[in-house]
Order: C-alpha cells, then sequence, then structure tokens
C-alpha cells in the first residue's frame, strides 16, 4: 500500500510541476462541458434538448414478433421526443427520402429477423 502511495504522491509532484499538463487537466473538462453544451443546445434558453424529432423510416419486412417489437419501441412514448418514425413498405423511397434529407435514417427489418434470434422451436414451446 504504501508503494501505490508514493507512486501516486510521485505522479502528482509530476503533474503540478508542468504548468502545461496542469492547464490541460483542468480545462479540457470544462471546455468539453461548454462544446456539449452548445451543441445539444443546453445554452440556448430552450428547455428541451438540441437533438429532437430525428425523422427515421421503418420497413418492417419479419412482421413476426420481433420485428413488430422493434416498430413497437420506436413508436413508443419514451422516445417520441427523440424520433419522428414512419413507417414504409418501399424500400426504394424511403431511401430516395433520405437523399432527399427528408429523413436522417431508413430501418429495415429484414425477413427472417425473428427467426434468426428465436429458433422456431422455441418460438412454438413459448407461444
Amino acid at each position: 500500500m504504501k508503494k501505490l502511495l508514493l507512486i501516486g504522491f510521485k505522479d502528482f509532484l509530476i503533474a503540478i510541476r508542468d504548468r502545461a499538463a496542469l492547464i490541460l487537466m483542468l480545462l479540457a473538462p470544462f471546455l468539453l462541458t461548454l462544446g456539449l453544451g452548445f451543441v445539444t443546445g443546453r445554452f440556448s434558453g430552450s428547455s428541451s434538448s438540441g437533438i429532437s424529432y430525428i425523422p427515421v423510416i421503418l420497413i418492417n419486412q419479419d412482421g413476426k414478433q420481433l420485428g413488430n417489437a422493434l416498430v413497437d419501441v420506436f413508436q413508443s412514448q419514451d422516445l417520441s421526443e427523440l424520433v419522428d418514425p414512419t413507417i414504409s413498405t418501399d424500400t426504394a423511397t424511403a431511401f430516395k427520402n433520405v437523399d432527399d434529407n427528408k429523413a436522417v435514417a431508413v430501418v429495415v427489418i429484414p425477413p427472417g429477423f425473428t427467426d434468426s434470434i428465436i429458433p422456431a422451436a422455441a418460438r412454438s414451446s413459448v407461444t
């Protein structure tokens, strides 16, 4: 234990003798906090976050248990202030909307998504 304290004390002495390192240790967290505050909009005076209502297009080609659950998560009340999901069936139109900056992302739930995670034998025993 004494060796750990001596190593820590030695590092502390080195840090306080190096002015640049001391300034960096004290100033970096402050600047990061300011930068992230400006990016998220917390310093703009509004009570809401700067990141909100992100338009996302959902394409559920699975149509089974986990595919529907994923769509329900995106449409849940918990994410209502963060994402603005739209359900679609046309993949080409959805990707065109992303190219035209009408949506930020397309979430494609492929056919067989539920089957690839939950084997058929396990699903039949659960339901």
